[in-house]
């Protein structure tokens, strides 16, 4: 390290780089995200209404956004507690702050509860204690737009769930911020928030746009109403209705190519051009089932892991609470797919058995912003050797 950082906090330390940085830059960043924030709103509405008129056009606009907007997943620090009679605002486990290896890191000083060491940004409370928060809980746009459109939230919802920023704030300004007072002096406001939007259900997602990597929003959002968690069902059930299709016809490819190699039949010409467009159709449906699942969905940087999977009753809780189909029901069975956990921790709260936990996550996710996958780098991923360990 350098000598001329040798004695400051991890805060001062990117506070002197970041001054780095034009004043000019900072302010078209800042412009840049509150004009999107603006924009948003007036787009999905837009997008909306000419739905009526060209099927499938928001579907098409979402994957249009892919690498230029993103909902990153953050838990919520219960999912993080092990001893369910510490889940609470009088028996919490407070986190103490840590360095990593006795050095100091661009992105601020670490924060660790039990065997978990994190950065601040890493859990969503922490977070929007260092974010510039407006003072209210503002209303959900998503759940307010399907509410307006005749669509009743499948959870029962409130409007109320989300936390903007007076203005957008770098994701690594969030990270080297000490909390601010007012909001330490409302910590239990804000944990009581995250804590029932936990009960009932909803994903914790930390809104941001990737390039300058400024964060505009925390939201708590449910599965059939968000613009982005509603995407990733829509393409869930999509996908499965094209692998269907890729099966049925393979089959139907099959016996096309037996009926024209056997000659049991004089049309031999109708054959193979029903050949050749069913063969343009399965190519299409593999196409289509090989897409990525939800370009604008980034994954935490935690992922389940059941304890003792001897233990589970298979009672289906936890999976009527995954919505990315991590943890299913099968044969009275429940199956876990850890390719396709998220991380938000949903599934860690609701377990009877108290059997799941998270984990960090073995290695960072780094793909091409037009990668196969998710659609780039999470926001809170940080730097240094932490993000890569199992503590």
């Amino acid at each position: 390290m350098s000598p001329k950082y040798a004695r400051m906090t991890a805060a001062e330390v990117y506070r002197q780089q970041y001054k780095r940085r034009s004043l000019g830059r900072i302010k078209m960043a800042l412009i840049g995200t509150s004009a999107w924030g603006i924009m948003e709103v007036l787009m999905l509405r837009t997008i909306g209404k000419l739905e009526h008129f060209f099927p499938h056009l928001h579907r098409y606009f979402m994957r249009f956004l892919q690498g230029y907007f993103g909902g990153a997943v953050t838990p919520f620090e219960n999912a993080l507690e092990s001893n369910i009679n510490k889940r609470s605002w009088q028996n919490r486990q407070d986190w103490t702050r840590v360095r990593s290896n006795g050095t100091l890191n661009s992105k601020g000083e670490y924060i660790k509860k039990g065997d978990v060491m994190i950065l601040p940004t890493q859990e969503i409370l922490h977070l929007a204690q260092r974010a510039n928060l407006r003072p209210t809980v503002s209303y959900c746009f998503c759940r307010q737009y399907a509410q307006e459109q005749g669509h009743k939230c499948e959870l029962n919802a409130p409007i109320r769930t989300c936390l903007t920023l007076s203005l957008p704030q770098s994701v690594d300004s969030m990270a080297a911020n000490e909390p601010h007072e007012e909001l330490v002096k409302n910590e239990r406001v804000l944990y009581e928030l995250f804590k029932k939007a936990d009960e009932i259900g909803l994903v914790h997602q930390v809104v941001f746009i990737p390039s300058p990597n400024y964060s505009y929003v925390i939201c708590n959002c449910c599965p059939d109403c968000c613009e982005v968690l509603s995407g990733f069902r829509y393409a869930k059930n999509a996908q499965k209705y094209h692998e269907k299709q890729v099966s049925i016809l393979m089959h139907e490819i099959d016996n096309l190519k037996q009926q024209i190699h056997s000659n049991s039949t004089a049309d031999i010409e109708s054959l193979k051009k029903k050949l050749h467009s069913t063969e343009h159709s399965y190519r299409e449906h593999k196409k289509a089932a090989q897409l990525p699942i939800s370009p604008l969905e980034v994954k935490s940087v935690f992922v389940s892991e059941t304890i003792t999977p001897t233990e589970c009753s298979n009672c289906g809780k936890c999976a009527s609470r995954c919505y990315f189909d991590s943890r299913y029901m099968a044969h009275e069975k429940m199956h876990y797919t850890p390719e396709n956990c998220y991380g938000c921790g949903l599934c860690v709260t609701t377990c009877p058995k108290q059997i799941i936990r998270l984990v960090k996550r073995p290695k960072p996710i780094k793909m091409a912003k037009k990668g196969e996958g998710i659609a780039h780098v999470h926001p809170h991923q940080g730097s240094g050797h932490l993000h890569t360990d199992n503590n």
